[in-house]
């Protein structure tokens, strides 16, 4: 079975990923126009060595579509927020999508109307402002184990 979401979502998280932060865990100014808010959980990090994995939450300003399913039969889910667990390599300045999990609500509140376990890609991190970016939050906010 084919996943078309994926990689939308997978392209949304990465470009918001990249937008700098307001402050280390107050939250990021989100690039892509329909994201509301991008909020890394400072609870959720967790560092082993080089690598790092953090969740966030991204809230939309309007309604989104996904589609799940193979070619011939896509079925279509709706949800206003994402929690996505992120994986981050602190070494090699990259990171990848774990895991994202739909809600109905904003701020990952409502029913959960999908989700999914799959690896994105590895990519890398070309934060020009590497302080504010998510990479940062998840690398430098948690001791190594």
């Amino acid at each position: 079975m084919t996943f078309r979401i994926l990689a939308t979502v997978t392209i949304v998280l990465l470009v918001a990923m990249a937008s700098p932060a307001t402050s280390a865990l107050d939250g990021l100014r989100p690039s892509n126009p329909q994201i509301r808010t991008v909020s890394p959980i400072k609870t959720s990090i967790r560092r082993d060595g080089d690598r790092a994995t953090m969740i966030v939450l991204f809230s939309y300003k309007r309604i989104q579509t996904g589609y799940v399913g193979n070619a011939d039969r896509p079925q279509a889910f709706y949800y206003t927020s994402t929690r996505a667990q992120i994986e981050f390599d602190c070494r090699e300045h990259r990171s990848r999508i774990v895991r994202t999990i739909f809600f109905s609500d904003r701020m990952g509140r409502g029913n959960l109307v999908h989700e999914q376990n799959a690896s994105s890609g590895w990519m890398h991190d070309d934060d020009h402002d590497r302080q504010s970016s998510l990479s940062f939050v998840a690398c430098e906010s948690a001791p190594d184990k």
